[in-house]
């Protein structure tokens, strides 16, 4: 994406970037869309944050000139869809920013191994519900919450049986963690706890291909959980 002269974003601009993403895929498959809209289940999808040649935060403002996203999904129609509603209609808005997609580049995916390390492209979110004052509430889990494990397999192995509709072999563990960053995201006024990680997994051979097309953890197409293969690194 880019633009003549440094645009101003919100700082927490994934609902913006969601939108954009929605209205491309409608450009190219308006059923497409309109069945993404209504589910109430996994959309199958996530993208990364924007990447920028230039980028400066300045009070809950991001400055940014030739920004670039990545988008991921495991069904192909929506990469597809997406692809054809931005070589339709290259003029991007993000919030009040304009760009013009400049290019469109379709990656050739790695070959995944397992043990696979991984860093996040887009931030993390596991969730669990706790008992807080005698009422049940949803809560979110950083990497140091011994829960955010469990959930994160849980909903994986959810999701994959959601696409497939088949349960996938019953392994996927976390068996290093190199770095964590928290970070708290605000969507429509709900800030939410996640993580930015690097990490290496010992998972099936059928998860981490799904891990890295659909996204780890929960609400991807809203940008949360995409993961791009990363070297091995000694633990700091």
């Amino acid at each position: 994406m880019a633009a003549k002269e440094i645009q101003k974003i919100p700082i927490n601009y994934n609902y913006f970037l969601s939108g954009v993403i929605y209205r491309k895929i409608g450009i190219g498959d308006e059923d497409l869309a309109s069945e993404l809209h209504k589910s109430r289940s996994f959309k199958f999808f996530t993208f990364s944050r924007i990447l920028a040649e230039e980028r400066r935060i300045e009070g809950d403002t991001m400055l940014i000139k030739n920004a670039r996203f990545l988008l991921s999904s495991p069904r192909e129609e929506i990469v597809k869809a997406f692809i054809e509603g931005i070589l339709s209609e290259p003029a991007v808005k993000v919030a009040s920013a304009r760009f013009e997609v400049m290019s469109v580049e379709v990656k050739k995916k790695p070959a995944l191994s397992s043990p696979q390390a991984f860093k996040t492209l887009s931030p993390i979110v596991v969730r669990t519900v706790r008992e807080q004052f005698g009422k049940m509430r949803t809560w979110e889990l950083y990497p140091k919450d011994g829960d955010f494990y469990t959930h994160l397999k849980a909903n994986l192995l959810k999701k994959y049986e959601a696409f497939y509709g088949k349960e996938a072999e019953d392994l996927f563990e976390i068996i290093k963690i190199y770095a964590v960053k928290p970070v708290r995201i605000d969507l429509k006024g709900i800030k939410h706890r996640a993580s930015l990680m690097h990490f290496c997994v010992e998972a099936s051979r059928e998860l981490l291909n799904f891990a890295y097309d659909a996204g780890l953890g929960e609400k991807n197409a809203m940008g949360f959980g995409m993961v791009e293969t990363a070297p091995h690194a000694a633990n700091k």
